[in-house]
């Protein structure tokens, strides 16, 4: 069950991931150029995006799972769409 501040930390993590999904923003951090994200990339845009880097390691990986739908380990822009809108309905 996740704590208070996993649920804080996810829901900022969806504002910062928010604005980063310009486009460009993923194309940076797309490190191999497969066209999708995976967890070291996650990783990287997250703290790219202002997360506190103390925390995002364990939280990040909770926040990839939670997005990777199809359990590929590779996010598409669209998977982190709808984590992004599932988030800001919350």
């Amino acid at each position: 069950m996740p704590t208070r501040a996993d649920i804080e930390f996810i829901m900022r993590a969806a504002d910062t991931i928010h604005r980063m999904l310009i486009p460009e923003n993923i194309a940076k951090a797309d490190a191999d150029g497969g066209g999708t994200i995976d967890k070291n990339e996650f990783g990287q845009l997250l703290a790219a995006s202002g997360v506190e880097a103390n925390s995002a390691d364990m939280q990040s990986m909770l926040l990839f799972s939670e997005a990777d739908k199809d359990g590929d380990g590779e996010l598409t822009l669209e998977e982190l769409k709808r984590l992004v809108d599932y988030k800001a309905q919350k």
